[in-house]
């Protein structure tokens, strides 16, 4: 049986995922992952969060994936703290300065799909730098992930990869540029995304002239 991982956004989603078989949950602490709107957990609760999973034979992995800014550097150092005491089985994260805390710290290291790894030679630079797993960019095809993957194998490199199941984002290089454009002083690399993407929208030029329907499965 593969590998059956689910997100906790609280400890009723928490508790639900070991009660359904997951092998593995990934769950946030607020203000530092991508599901903001999701109750998410204080970063004092790490320790009772590991301890449940570990109590029933889980994994858990901290998913601290946003955008860092350089006032919130001490903060995510003290929280990557408390999750290496904690016993956070990975953190899966994809800025480079807490890459290098968790690393310190002598924490594994998931790198996200925010990461936008999307060639051979990014996974082997990050597998030498010490992450143990990699998700795959979402503009990845299969054949992109069925390459990259035999060549991982033929150069016998540690780390694993995987993918994660696209949405219609109208981004560039994963960076969904519509909501900060639409929604003032909200992004969705902090975990606000308000899904515009989402949406019908009626494209036309300064002349009135309508080009094109986007109804938010094409980017």
């Amino acid at each position: 049986m593969k590998p059956n991982y689910q997100p906790s956004r609280d400890w009723s989603a928490l508790r639900a995922a070991v009660k359904q078989g997951a092998d593995s949950v990934y769950f946030g602490v607020k203000g530092f992952n991508l599901r903001d709107r999701a109750q998410n957990f204080d970063p004092l609760e790490i320790r009772k969060v590991m301890d449940y999973l570990h109590g029933h034979g889980r994994r858990g992995y901290l998913a601290f994936n946003t955008i860092i800014f350089d006032r919130e550097i001490t903060r995510a150092g003290k929280i990557l703290s408390q999750a290496r005491d904690a016993g956070v089985d990975a953190v899966i994260l994809w800025d480079m300065a807490v890459f290098q805390h968790a690393k310190a710290l002598g924490l594994k290291v998931h790198m996200s799909t925010q990461a936008s790894i999307a060639n051979y030679e990014a996974l082997r630079f990050y597998d030498q730098a010490g992450a143990r797993r990699v998700v795959l960019a979402r503009e990845c095809t299969l054949k992109d992930i069925k390459a990259m993957s035999a060549r991982r194998q033929r150069d016998q490199l540690p780390l694993r990869t995987g993918n994660f199941h696209p949405r219609g984002h109208v981004s560039e290089y994963l960076r969904p540029l519509s909501v900060v454009a639409l929604r003032a002083r909200k992004s969705a690399n902090r975990g606000q995304c308000d899904q515009p993407c989402r949406r019908r929208y009626h494209i036309q030029d300064e002349e009135g002239r309508a080009d094109f329907m986007l109804d938010g499965k094409t980017s």
